[in-house]
């Protein structure tokens, strides 16, 4: 025998599929403050609202302006108030939010979008399918 034989351990299935779970700390997006028990300690955030924060997170991060995050996560929505045209504007928004949070494997969809303007901010909002979990409907402000 040239080489020898090394047997391989078997692999449960059941524990590949089970991925290990970060735990979010809960967030107040109106006050934009994490939120605190009676203890002081941080409280954590379900699943679905974690996800529902990071998509509000990388929906209002602009891409290539923070050096801690890659080209890949964020919006590019830079002038947004400014656009004079609503429908180009409109279609800017939906194409930008679409393609940041698809990069998440656990965004199964984005749809229902409805867009607002005012003079130096925008609105967004739509609904999010999440693979196994319900959808959520967020409201994304865009500030100039």
């Amino acid at each position: 025998m040239l080489y020898p034989e090394i047997k391989l351990p078997t692999l449960n299935a059941a524990a590949q599929v089970e991925q290990f779970k970060k735990i979010s700390p809960a967030f107040d997006w109106l006050t934009g403050e994490f939120i605190f028990n009676q203890r002081g300690k941080l409280v954590a955030a379900d699943p679905s609202t974690t996800l529902e924060n990071w998509c509000l997170k990388v929906s209002q991060t602009e891409r290539g302006t923070r050096l801690c995050y890659s080209d890949k996560i964020g919006v590019e929505l830079r002038g947004l108030p400014q656009v004079k045209n609503i429908e180009r504007a409109r279609a800017q928004v939906i194409r930008t939010i679409s393609e940041a949070l698809l990069v998440h494997r656990q965004v199964q969809c984005v749809k229902n979008f409805s867009f607002r303007a005012e003079a130096d901010y925008a609105l967004a909002t739509f609904d999010i399918k999440f693979k196994n979990r319900e959808e959520r409907r967020v409201t994304v402000p865009f500030f100039n």
